[in-house]
């Protein structure tokens, strides 16, 4: 991906200082930790083979107490470029994801949007276990999360910057979750009641 005075950054900190070089105001996000499946949920994850095409398949499964949730996202030949894996946001403020996880998948990602298989949500039978899973960070990660959000605001007070809070959710979600043709362009219209309690359940997870 190709940035100003055609320089590459490995984090938002980096980011920022090539900006200040140009002229312009950057700010330093703090991101709030995304959703994930609380300890006591159990998760299996593998890779396999696509029968109907020749990208392998990454895989996750969620069993949850309100029944099992499965995604298979396509393993497109650019799984691995500079404009994915280095731009996903991590507690730390840099925006990588870790080579020993590159053949995994998290929860929700902006690349399963045109590369779902099958979706973690297919239809309104499936909200009562997707509630299941979103839940903060504890524990450990919860302390990871705490004590970065505070050196971001440190590297953004020595740099003379603002900070914001930042986490897109509710159309977002959508387009994480489900197969996006099947949810905006048939159940918005034709199931009004599954969209409504899908977004109350995003937004219950937002207070």
């Amino acid at each position: 991906m190709g940035t100003p005075a055609g320089k590459q950054w490995a984090n938002q900190f980096e980011r920022a200082k090539i900006m200040k070089e140009i002229g312009l105001d950057p700010v330093i996000d703090i991101w709030l930790p995304a959703p994930e499946p609380p300890p006591e949920i159990k998760v299996r994850k593998w890779k396999e083979k696509d029968p109907d095409g020749t990208c392998p398949l990454l895989c996750a499964e969620y069993d949850t107490p309100k029944g099992k949730l499965v995604q298979k996202v396509r393993q497109t030949e650019e799984w691995h470029d500079v404009t994915h894996y280095n731009f996903l946001p991590q507690w730390d403020g840099n925006a990588h994801r870790p080579k020993d996880r590159f053949d995994e998948i998290d929860m929700m990602d902006d690349w399963f949007t045109r590369r779902y298989k099958a979706p973690l949500v297919n239809d309104p039978e499936d909200l009562d276990a997707f509630e299941c899973l979103l839940k903060p960070p504890v524990g450990k990660k919860r302390d990871t999360w705490i004590r970065n959000a505070r050196r971001a605001k440190e590297i953004a007070k020595d740099m003379d910057l603002l900070t914001q809070a930042r986490r897109v959710a509710v159309g977002d979600w959508f387009m994480w979750v489900c197969l996006i043709e099947d949810f905006f362009c048939m159940a918005m219209i034709e199931n009004p009641a599954y969209v409504s309690r899908f977004y109350d359940i995003i937004q219950n997870y937002n207070k």
